[in-house]
């Protein structure tokens, strides 16, 4: 089976999206949270992409072809049917493209802005759009129907950011790993993720107290931007602190204050090893906070800062199903204290990194599998029987499938 392919989305202008969806010739478009470009909706909702079979099966073999016959289908479309020399038949059908908003998300601000008498018509044409909407709590569900979205193409579902998965560990990852591993069989240590410029400051104020009380301490900080981590660890330095960075092979000691993992896609790897995961993104008012759920999939300890903006739905569906899954600390003290409590205490850790754990299973159980099936339902058939005479086969739904485009922001 061919893979996905990675691709930069275009610039959100008529020629760049025309050019795109030409060259691509997607039969389904499938944007993800908030990613609604005008330019983008409208053209593919007026445009076409097709689907290549040989006898009901997959196929891009155009050779040795002597006439071109064309059918009407029962929708008026029409599907065209070359036939080889061999005398198999390939149908190029017209299809139009069916757009999708999964994992769809509005804030309480964007959603007041874009219900402004002077913005909410655009809104509604774009929504209008899609084949289906899935949205990630039932409030962000009503704020859709109330920008007159249709309620039939509404439908909830949990945060997909809950199907973090499994992710296999390349041996050039696992580089230094056992030396952290060596460090925290003797010293207590706590992860610190996802940390902005600002935030900065806050943690390596919590480190130094913390380190008041636990001399060996050891603090991970992993900024939310890599290229930020060399310069933070510039300053840590010329602040008398004994720092290693991930990107450039430092070898922890010891004598290791604050190792700054500043590389991508290795995340999951740390969260393995930590009792404890800080959450940042959640201890500056104009942040919005980060998923909390790849913490609690490994069995952290999970806090996270006062500001959670957009996880607000995720960290309130933890807490119903275990309330020591997630704590919101209020600010820095109470970061401080709870910090020093969960290091000193192993009964009250245990019983927060299982509850984290308990609460990310229950919530991440089907998630994956129930948005497929709306997306069969609602996207893949839909698109597939616009231009096609009958039922698509298994081999049919799943080539329609390789064929969309995943907008994502990453």
């Amino acid at each position: 089976m061919v893979g996905p392919t990675c691709q930069f989305a275009p610039l959100d202008v008529p020629a760049a999206v025309d050019a795109f969806l030409g060259y691509w010739k997607p039969n389904a478009v499938i944007l993800l949270e908030g990613e609604l470009w005008p330019n983008l909706i409208m053209a593919a909702s007026e445009s076409k992409g097709s689907v290549n079979l040989k006898e009901g099966a997959e196929s891009t073999d155009h050779h040795g072809v002597d006439e071109v016959i064309e059918v009407e289908c029962f929708k008026k479309e029409k599907e065209k049917k070359t036939q080889s020399k061999g005398g198999l038949f390939f149908h190029d059908v017209l299809v139009w493209i069916t757009l999708a908003l999964i994992n769809a998300r509005i804030s309480e601000r964007s959603f007041q802005r874009w219900s402004m008498p002077a913005i909410l018509p655009l809104i509604t044409l774009m929504l209008s759009k899609f084949s289906l909407i899935v949205p990630l709590s039932m409030a962000e569900a009503i704020h859709f129907q109330l920008l007159q979205a249709s309620p039939f193409i509404v439908s909830v579902s949990a945060d997909l950011k809950y199907s973090v998965g499994e992710c296999a560990t390349s041996s050039a990852a696992l580089t230094g790993v056992d030396d952290l591993r060596i460090q925290l069989m003797h010293r207590s240590a706590w992860i610190a993720s996802s940390i902005h410029k600002g935030e900065d400051e806050v943690m390596l104020r919590v480190h130094r107290t913390l380190a008041q009380i636990f001399p060996t301490i050891l603090t991970i900080i992993v900024p939310r931007h890599p290229g930020h981590g060399l310069e933070l660890a510039l300053a840590l330095k010329k602040r008398g602190l004994n720092i290693a960075v991930r990107s450039d092979g430092s070898k922890l000691t010891s004598a290791t204050n604050i190792y700054v993992i500043d590389t991508l896609g290795e995340l999951k790897l740390f969260y393995g090893m930590m009792p404890i995961a800080v959450i940042g993104g959640s201890f500056l008012p104009s942040l919005a906070g980060h998923n909390v759920s790849e913490a609690a999939a490994a069995a952290c300890a999970v806090l996270t800062g006062p500001h959670i903006g957009h996880f607000v739905p995720m960290v309130s569906a933890m807490q119903r199903v275990n309330p020591l899954s997630i704590l919101q600390v209020s600010g820095e003290l109470e970061l401080i204290e709870t910090l020093r409590d969960l290091l000193s205490n192993q009964i009250n850790l245990e019983a927060r990194q299982s509850a984290a754990k308990e609460a990310f299973l229950e919530l991440s159980s089907g998630t994956v599998a129930y948005v497929w099936e709306l997306l069969n339902l609602f996207i893949i058939r839909e698109a597939l029987f616009e231009g096609w005479c009958k039922e698509p086969n298994q081999a049919e739904t799943k080539l329609l499938a390789r064929k969309a485009v995943v907008y994502s922001s990453g």
